[in-house]
């Protein structure tokens, strides 16, 4: 209901300027957030395969070095 009456609002009393620069930048967003998603089903797809792979790897020992954006950042674990 609030977002009918948002948009009824915004429609009704914003000067044209405001509602175009309003619809295009719904439009760039929603484009973005698309992006996104569809980089988040890529990740955890890649994410399952690690998990998939390391499961296969069961009773072996594997060293996982991960390296962070800053110097001396980074962390080791074994699997």
């Amino acid at each position: 209901m609030m977002c009918r009456l948002h948009g009824w609002l915004v429609m009704r009393f914003l000067p044209v300027w405001a509602k175009e620069t309003i619809l295009e930048e719904n439009k760039r967003l929603r484009a973005e957030l698309e992006q996104q998603r569809a980089e988040n089903r890529e990740l955890r797809a890649y994410a399952r395969g690690l998990e998939e792979g390391l499961s296969a790897l069961h009773g072996m020992r594997l060293n996982i070095t991960l390296e962070g954006g800053g110097p001396n950042e980074h962390s080791e674990s074994a699997v």
